[in-house]
């Protein structure tokens, strides 16, 4: 593991800023610690890593949201509210979370309706 990669999960960024900078941000400014960075800019820190590692090339999602949407079907599995999961993201509606959740086939089997009862002829799957 590179170093920057290291100290960053071992929570190091915080300990290593001067102790000056009252800040509570873990991404601070190149510059300007006390200036937050834009959301672009962590975009583009994240599809410069994906990048580098090769992982995920062409045209799959390769930025930030896919951590909103890994963040987000994490807690809703582990039975977070979305109300919760919206403001521990920064929306200001639930309904917002829809793209990132999506794809939670967990809870989209539960909204599914049985329909084994109801016979399906085989036409119906001859394509």
């Amino acid at each position: 593991m590179k170093g920057c990669c290291g100290k960053c999960s071992n929570g190091i960024p915080k300990k290593e800023r001067p102790k000056e900078v009252k800040i509570q941000r873990l991404f601070t400014h190149l510059y300007d610690p006390e200036k937050p960075i834009s959301p672009s800019v962590i975009g583009k820190i994240a599809r410069r890593f994906f990048n580098k590692l090769g992982i995920r090339k062409g045209k799959c999602q390769n930025s930030i949201k896919l951590f909103h949407r890994y963040l987000a079907t994490k807690l809703l599995r582990n039975g977070v509210t979305l109300r919760y999961i919206s403001e521990i993201m920064g929306h200001i509606s639930p309904e917002s979370l829809n793209p990132y959740i999506d794809a939670d086939i967990v809870h989209l089997r539960e909204c599914g309706i049985d329909i084994s009862k109801y016979p399906i002829g085989q036409e119906v799957f001859d394509v």
